[in-house]
């Protein structure tokens, strides 16, 4: 298994358990869609937020 997939499902085991210890309904279904979310827009461009307030202050 590759350290990078191991890792993440390291990560994913202790997120469920933290969800599940706080009562979280349905703790699968709410990480699925949370992946499924990444995966549909894994491919967007976006525009920093923080170089853009700066470049407006600087440009007064």
């Amino acid at each position: 298994m590759p350290c990078k997939t191991a890792a993440g499902d390291d990560a994913e085991t202790a997120w469920l358990k933290i969800a599940t210890d706080y009562k979280v309904a349905d703790p699968q279904a709410l990480l699925d869609t949370y992946k499924a979310g990444l995966e549909a827009n894994a491919g967007a461009t976006y525009e920093d937020a923080t170089a853009n307030c700066v470049a407006g202050f600087t440009s007064k």
